[in-house]
């Protein structure tokens, strides 16, 4: 009975160590990036997209990748502020655009 007990005890401990290690690296390894943009805008008319950051460090990269009927563009920005970051956009062509955000891939 008592080795029974000793071996439960080191199985929960075991449990209780690497489960906790999963939740560490699962909520330190998740980026957050909100994206801010307008509606609608003219053809020609300078608007700002707004991005807010989570778990994102100064001089980190993102791509800033806008797309519409004539294709994709793609910007690649690094990160000065680590809370938030604005991107101005000048889309000189009508149609839909969308505006799409990508960290590390």
């Amino acid at each position: 009975m008592a080795s029974f007990l000793k071996s439960f005890i080191f199985l929960m401990l075991l449990f209780e160590i690497f489960g906790c290690q999963k939740k560490q690296l699962e909520e330190n390894n998740f980026a957050k990036i909100e994206v801010s943009a307008p509606d609608s805008m003219y053809a020609g008319q300078r608007n700002t997209v707004k991005l807010d950051f989570e778990k994102i460090k100064k001089g980190d990269k993102i791509n800033l990748v806008l797309q519409n009927s004539w294709g994709l563009k793609s910007y690649e920005f690094e990160v000065e502020n680590p809370n938030s970051m604005k991107i101005a956009l000048m889309d000189t062509l009508s149609g839909l655009l969308s505006v799409h955000v990508t960290y590390k891939g």
